[in-house]
Formats: structure tokens, C-alpha cells, sequence
């Protein structure tokens, strides 16, 4: 989380994003996207992601979101621990979650000291 915020605001990553925060400026969860925009890489579009200390700054932030849950998402990074949060929201959305879901473990690396010089040339893993 602080990395991506780090790069966004410093202007290293080359399109929109979009946080969120339970509460400011004392939050306890952040949720990050990326701005439906035509610079935003294919791979990240569908991207959400989510860092918490609290359960409940999780809950309320899952309430105060108006996303749409609908559309297929990635949830990148998402500790397993939030899994029956989410799937409480969604029900309280009236959208049925999936329990045999998909759900990929990945190691993340990242580079704090450089920026990838084209962001189309990364491959996922």
C-alpha cells in the first residue's frame, strides 16, 4: 500500500487511481482501484485492492463503496481472513457468493527504487 501510493503520488504510475479510506483522517482501511480510463493497462482494470488493521474500518468501508459487485474483480493481495466479511456484504447486497470461487495465492515483488519503463511489457505471475 505505501509503495503504490509512494509511486502514484510521485507521479511514477502513469495513470488514474482511486482510494478510499474507512475514515479520515484516523482510517483503518483503504481500498484502491484504478480509474476506468483507456491509459489504464488491461491487466490491472478489474484490479481492487484492499488493506486493513480492523475489521470493522473493512466493514464500513465495504458499506460506504458503491461498487459494483456484479462485474468481475480481482481482488489482489486480499487476505483470506476478510473472506466472510465480503462474502457478508455481498449477501447483504443480494449477490450470491461463490464458495468454490477461484481463488489464486501469488507472491507480489516489488521494485521501491525503480519504475518499470513500460508498464505493458510486465508479465503477471
Amino acid at each position: 500500500l505505501y509503495c503504490t501510493a509512494k509511486h502514484y503520488l510521485d507521479g511514477k504510475i502513469p495513470w488514474d487511481v482511486h482510494f478510499e479510506v474507512d475514515r479520515w483522517p484516523d482510517y483503518s482501511a483503504v481500498l484502491w482501484t484504478h480509474v476506468e480510463d483507456p491509459s489504464v493497462p488491461v491487466f490491472v482494470k478489474d484490479y481492487v485492492y484492499f488493506h486493513w488493521t480492523s475489521e470493522d474500518g473493512l466493514g464500513q468501508l465495504l458499506r460506504s463503496t458503491p461498487m459494483d459487485w456484479t462485474k468481475p474483480r480481482t481482488l489482489a493481495a486480499f487476505p483470506l481472513n476478510g473472506m466472510t466479511l465480503l462474502a457478508e456484504h455481498l449477501k447483504t447486497q443480494g449477490i450470491l457468493y461463490d464458495k468454490d470461487c477461484r481463488v489464486d495465492r501469488c507472491d507480489t515483488a516489488y521494485y521501491l527504487f525503480k519504475t518499470c519503463p513500460d508498464v505493458e511489457k510486465m508479465r503477471r505471475t
